[in-house]
């Protein structure tokens, strides 16, 4: 596959889970060998079914939750995106109680592919600032 259509599937990832469509991953995700590091929500590396249990937990304190991207590039097999995250806070999220206040941050993302579906994936937000 060629860098713009990892490209082109990395932004159809986003979008299903923006829609927390999660039932769709394996259209860009392959489900036997994906793995990733979301940090701060799983420790390590986990596989496409743990990783979508962490995605559920996410909406119960965000509903709202969508991630913009801001910027992309590929190169071979990796695609590398800057993304922002945003939305409001009324639930408990992460063992931390609801605030009702809204919420941002930057990410950076990092997927490999493989046949044109993420099999790597590691996120790592910015929540210094």
């Amino acid at each position: 596959m060629s860098g713009e259509e990892n490209k082109r599937n990395y932004a159809r990832y986003i979008e299903i889970l923006n829609a927390h469509d999660f039932d769709a991953l394996p259209e860009v995700v392959d489900p036997g060998r994906y793995k990733e590091i979301p940090v701060g929500l799983t420790p390590g590396w986990v596989n496409l079914e743990d990783a979508i249990t962490a995605f559920k937990r996410v909406p119960m304190g965000i509903p709202d939750l969508h991630a913009r991207i801001d910027d992309m590039a590929a190169e071979d097999d990796k695609v590398y995106a800057c993304l922002t995250s945003d939305g409001d806070q009324p639930g408990a999220l992460l063992r931390r109680a609801p605030t009702g206040c809204s919420y941002e941050v930057n990410v950076f993302d990092w997927a490999r592919f493989e046949d044109g579906r993420i099999v790597e994936r590691i996120q790592q937000s910015d929540t210094v600032s």
